[in-house]
């Protein structure tokens, strides 16, 4: 059987025969071929008078947007109404701090996290004893099998609500 050297046949023919099936080295010279055609391929894009001229005029504008940011933030800080609009933002944030709807909602969020992170304790506990178990010498019995059980969203009780099984919570 004859070999064929994939550098000897066109860039852009269809694999056939023998080469549909190249061997590990074949395949490692082909990838770093790849990599060098695409470094090439980047260099030379780069290095183009079309990127540089596109370089040239992204680097303008972003000047241009940066000087008229600049402008713009500089007149908004001297403006009264920008003052008083953020004096009147301050004072709705500390009222809304102090809602009780605000507070309930940091509560259920509070309790949804708290349920979620003892759920993730379970969870790496379990992996913890897989781990633990499967590092272990071989016992004379079958081998213990652990389920996850999957939850949605649903299913959690909301922050006030008692578990479903009536356990106390952690």
């Amino acid at each position: 059987m004859s070999t064929t050297n994939p550098a000897d046949a066109p860039h852009n023919a269809e694999p056939t025969g023998s080469q549909a099936h190249a061997n590990p080295a074949d395949l490692e010279r082909e990838l770093r071929e790849l990599v060098t055609q695409v470094g090439a391929t980047f260099r030379a894009f780069l290095e183009s008078e079309r990127t540089q001229q596109l370089r040239r005029e992204i680097e303008r504008g972003t000047r241009d947007l940066a000087d008229h940011l600049r402008t713009s933030v500089d007149s908004a800080c001297h403006d009264p109404r920008v003052a008083e609009v953020g004096e009147r933002s301050r004072q709705a944030f500390s009222q809304a701090v102090d809602h009780k709807i605000v507070q309930d909602v940091q509560d259920a969020i509070a309790g949804g996290l708290a349920q979620i992170n003892a759920r993730l304790r379970d969870i790496v506990t379990e992996l913890d004893g897989q781990r633990a178990t499967a590092a272990a010498p071989p016992a004379d019995g079958p081998a213990a099998t652990v389920s996850a059980e999957v939850v949605s969203p649903a299913e959690v009780p909301a922050a006030d609500e008692p578990p479903a099984d009536g356990a106390p919570r952690t």
